[in-house]
């Protein structure tokens, strides 16, 4: 059985020492509702090892995180493969797709001139007459 459990912590500083803080949910928020500050990581196991990612600065952001991560681990202990979801690095190069289509779009409603022979001056059903 994969090892499915996915935690909440925050790295903050205590007694001017770097601590790890769990976040329990519900029971830890209503014994202390006001949170310290620090920055939010999700704890897992990958295999045997424990892994620490950074979940961003919010509670909001740390849960989509957890609830993200342990889909993700749900899903590869059922044998689905799961393609990463890193950004690469030149993202700033690639296209969004609503671009490239506005851009189509806006090519293709030019009025061209091969496509409207009919209208042209000169032109009588597609027959030359000067």
């Amino acid at each position: 059985m994969a090892n499915l459990r996915v935690t909440i912590v925050i790295r903050t500083k205590i007694e001017n020492k770097l601590r790890w803080i769990p976040i329990n949910g519900k029971q830890n928020l209503k014994a202390n509702p006001e949170l310290p500050k620090g920055t939010f990581y999700i704890r897992y196991c990958a295999g045997s090892r424990p892994k620490l990612v950074k979940a961003g600065d919010t509670l909001d952001e740390a849960l989509a995180a957890q609830i993200r991560m342990q889909r993700t681990l749900k899903a590869q202990s059922q044998g689905f493969i799961v393609p990463n979801e890193e950004v690469p690095a030149d993202a700033k190069k690639l296209n969004r797709l609503q671009d490239v289509v506005d851009a189509y779009i806006a090519g293709i409603s030019k009025p061209d001139m091969r496509r409207n022979w009919e209208e042209l001056p000169g032109f009588l059903c597609g027959v030359a007459t000067f």
